[in-house]
């Protein structure tokens, strides 16, 4: 079908006004919206930027292509403007991309050498179109101008992919290697040898080392104030960006960290943790390395949640359940319809911080656990009875536990000091679940948690729907149902042992807590165990990639173990010194 002439002249005149307004407004969309990925998980809005950042670079060499095609004398004099050439420079500016965002993912600061060809490419064009305006194009200067600031952004652009990338990155920190001083230092700052213990006096550290003013970091108040955050966070900052190429700390930064970290209080200690996140965060997904330095806008401060009986009771229509399938859409549905956010509040924050402060200073009197981490939720138990839910395997004692605290959160009423710790508990439980289900690159499992998982899930539909609960308004009727189930017959002998349901063993492990009156005490610090394991076993560079969809707790446990000396992060031996200046 031939196209009208008519539609063919309105293009031509106006094809690149268009490109050109689509290109700026890719560049203000990407300006406004690519910080908010930092402190928002809203799956929309990673699509939305995701969207934007590809169109904003296909565009802009569209754009450049249309320019560099239609200066030639057949395309009439009505295209030979100067404005044209200096839109040529403008599109190579956009090309460079803003600042807020050069990366939309980690895998993107891999892509530099890409980059770096593509920089050359689009010189060509530009340059093409340039020298076509000449001579006698009037803005000539203010195009030369934009001309150089353009190849300046695009050379900022690839040069910060280049830093951010994964050996660049890891290069550079090994570059900074100072292995001449320690034994040496050792002896003179007054640390003594005691076999492979270091006793660290860190006032003492802080006067006799005059060449390193940092090391203030140790002498605070109790109460940090916004400076003083900044301050913290970026010292840290500079040690701990190590573990993000998963390289070891040695054991001063171990012991200097944890000194400063057991001293504070759950919200200072979260608030100088935002901040050093959102300094690696600026490293590796920004032009700030490369431009300028800023203190950076926090993290959500929420977790998202799912739940599996409230999944279970939801409803989708047979047609719509069929689409989805075909076009392996499911996932994302089910996390755009059931995935709920909640904030983290400040008890939860004091709770986790207490927790951790307990296991680091356990860990400095048990050397076994000091640079270890494991499963340790069974020595967590006071109470017999429940030790055969924390034995069975890791995924099925989290289903467990989970179905438990939903079906004791809808089914007691408890007192005021109580109701903070179910809320906490409810909270915990529903965003392991949701990181198991929509994160599972963060978590520890294997194969087998997904088939148990759905055999759970199929269980308990197959029960809701005996029943005809299949609506959200029907939570307490569906709680009264599952605790009114026999329990005195083990799945297994029922329906043998193909089937991992966890559903039966979670009713008899909910009336088991039921019978307990410290039981929302025991739940609590059953989660936070659960959380710091799970923490511990995901890998570093997934806690990376977290900073660009709006930051998660787990990485804040993550970070604050390696603060508290936890985890398997340090050297055994203090052998090297890393200049953090």
């Amino acid at each position: 079908m031939d196209i009208p002439e008519q539609i063919k002249k309105i293009w031509n005149v106006w094809d690149i006004r268009i490109f050109i307004l689509l290109s700026l407004l890719t560049q203000v969309l990407l300006v406004l919206f690519a910080p908010l990925r930092r402190r928002n998980q809203h799956r929309l809005l990673v699509h939305f930027l995701w969207s934007a950042y590809l169109l904003a670079d296909w565009v802009a060499i569209f754009a450049l292509g249309i320019l560099s095609n239609g200066q030639d004398a057949s395309s009439g004099p009505g295209r030979k403007g100067d404005i044209f050439a200096l839109w040529a420079p403008f599109l190579l500016l956009h090309l460079g991309g803003p600042d807020t965002i050069t990366a939309f993912a980690l895998e993107d600061n891999e892509l530099w050498l890409r980059h770096l060809f593509g920089l050359f490419y689009q010189l060509i064009p530009a340059c093409y179109v340039l020298l076509r305006s000449l001579p006698g194009n009037n803005l000539l200067v203010p195009t030369i101008f934009i001309f150089i600031t353009g190849i300046v952004k695009y050379a900022e652009r690839t040069w910060s992919l280049y830093r951010a990338s994964s050996d660049v990155f890891s290069d550079e920190l090994f570059r900074r290697l100072d292995p001449s001083k320690s034994y040496v230092k050792l002896m003179e700052q007054g640390l003594g040898e005691r076999g492979n213990e270091y006793s660290t006096n860190l006032e003492t550290m802080t006067k006799s080392d005059t060449s390193n003013n940092n090391l203030m970091v140790l002498c605070c108040a109790d109460d940090l104030n916004n400076l003083q955050i900044i301050f913290h966070a970026y010292y840290f900052f500079h040690i701990f960006k190590r573990l993000i190429v998963c390289l070891t700390l040695t054991i001063l930064e171990k012991n200097q960290s944890r000194e400063f970290f057991l001293k504070r209080s759950a919200n200072d200690a979260f608030k100088v943790m935002e901040m050093e996140l959102s300094f690696i965060y600026e490293v590796l997904y920004t032009k700030a390395v490369v431009v300028h330095s800023r203190s950076g806008s926090r993290w959500s401060e929420s977790v998202a949640q799912i739940n599996l009986i409230c999944f279970c009771l939801g409803k989708r229509s047979k047609w719509v359940g069929k689409i989805v399938d075909s076009l392996c859409f499911t996932s994302m549905l089910d996390e755009i319809q059931y995935k709920g956010h909640r904030p983290v509040c400040d008890s939860l924050k004091s709770t986790i911080m207490r927790e951790m402060k307990k296991k680091s200073v356990s860990a400095i009197t048990s050397e076994s656990s000091s640079n270890r981490v494991e499963w340790d939720l069974i020595r967590s138990m006071h109470y017999e009875s429940l030790r055969w839910s924390v034995e069975v395997e890791f995924d099925e004692s989290i289903l467990l536990w989970h179905i438990a605290t939903d079906m004791c959160y809808n089914h007691i009423t408890t007192t005021t000091h109580e109701n903070k710790e179910r809320e906490m508990c409810k909270l915990l439980s529903d965003y392991i679940v949701y990181l198991m289900v929509m994160r599972p690159s963060m978590t520890p499992m294997m194969g087998i948690w997904k088939i148990r998982y759905h055999d759970t899930c199929k269980e308990v539909k197959e029960l809701f729907h005996k029943r005809d609960m299949r609506s959200r308004h029907q939570l307490g009727q569906a709680i009264d149902m599952l605790f009114g189930l026999p329990t005195d017959i083990r799945p297994a002998a029922v329906k043998g042992k193909r089937n991992k349901s966890a559903l039966f063993d979670a009713i008899i492990l909910a009336n088991q807590l039921l019978e307990l009156e410290m039981r929302w005490s025991i739940m609590i610090c059953v989660w936070v165990e659960i959380l710091y394991y799970v923490a511990s076993n995901c890998r570093a560079n997934v806690h990376a990639q977290q900073l660009s969809r709006g930051g998660e707790l787990l990485t804040f446990v993550w970070l604050l173990m390696a603060h508290l000396g936890l985890g398997n992060f340090f050297c055994k031996e203090q052998g090297h010194k890393f200049d953090t200046a």
